[in-house]
């Protein structure tokens, strides 16, 4: 899929589409486990009955103990700014990803391009790669079981500092 583009659009009309969706990364709300699913209200209705309440109703799924009240807060004033987060996603998509896959391609460092917040790279040796940077991060396999890394991608400054630290490396 192109950047920017989603499949909720298409809940109403494909009865077995789940969209999830995370206020993580773009909302800046990292670790606060908040996020949501679009669907069928049948499917959500299902999912209530898997979550222990068989006569929830969409309108009612969260039970009180599901999110914490600090993330309650958090969200809330993150929802009270929503320029911030067009201008964060128009940075990331517009910005931040080309540098990096522009840079990747260039050292010749394998990897899928992408529609998400992250870029899958395949680097000669990971975990290598990882000490050498003192940058944390989960390795992770693809689906043939082949080691990579999993970028994620915040702000054009912070994308340039991972370059110019990558540069070094490679």
């Amino acid at each position: 899929m192109p950047p920017g583009s989603s499949m909720a659009a298409e809940v109403g009309r494909l009865r077995n589409l789940f969209v999830t969706r995370t206020f993580s990364k773009t909302w800046g709300l990292p670790s606060l486990r908040i996020g949501y699913i679009l669907s069928a209200e049948e499917n959500i209705n299902a999912l209530c009955c898997v979550r222990g309440r068989p006569r929830a109703t969409v309108a009612r799924v969260r039970g009180p103990y599901d999110i914490n009240q600090l993330a309650v807060v958090a969200l809330r004033a993150a929802l009270d700014d929503p320029q911030y987060v067009s201008d964060f996603v128009a940075e990331h998509n517009n910005k931040a990803r080309p540098a990096l896959e522009d840079f990747l391609a260039e050292a010749g460092v394998a990897f899928w391009p992408s529609a998400a917040n992250y870029v899958f790279c395949y680097f000669p040796d990971p975990t290598a790669t990882e000490k050498a940077l003192r940058i944390l991060v989960r390795p992770k396999k693809d689906a043939s079981g082949t080691l990579g890394l999993r970028v994620s991608i915040g702000t054009l400054a912070q994308t340039e500092r991972l370059i110019a630290t990558l540069r070094r490396f490679l």
